[in-house]
């Protein structure tokens, strides 16, 4: 008789374990998913202000460049017409180059830290 007892104790024991297992174990999974989503928070910030600062100083060059250029010309504003013709080109270099310069990067990185 008493077998049954105990049986029922160490199942009872076992259960509580069981979900003590389960609980720690899905706070663990929070606390990785918190932490991966931080890190990518993170890395999203910095290279938001990285870009910020490189479009600063892209703005900063070209009127530089373009003031250079129209007083070499004679003409300021022919400066500003050369340096639009550069960067026009510029962007559709980058427009058809997209794909190689953002989007496998970015979908490499993003896989990266999920995984990590």
């Amino acid at each position: 008789m008493s077998e049954g007892l105990d049986n029922s104790n160490n199942l009872g024991g076992l259960t509580k374990t069981v979900f003590s297992y389960v609980d720690t174990r899905l706070d663990l999974l929070k606390l990785t998913a918190v932490n991966k989503i931080a890190d990518s928070a993170a890395g999203v910030v910095a290279r938001v202000v990285a870009f910020t600062l490189l479009i600063i100083a892209i703005v900063l060059l070209s009127i530089g460049g373009a003031l250079y250029v129209g007083n070499q010309m004679g003409e300021l504003y022919m400066g500003f017409f050369v340096m639009a013709a550069i960067l026009i080109v510029a962007g559709i270099l980058f427009y058809l180059l997209r794909r190689v310069l953002i989007k496998s990067p970015v979908s490499s990185i993003i896989i990266k830290k999920a995984l990590k």
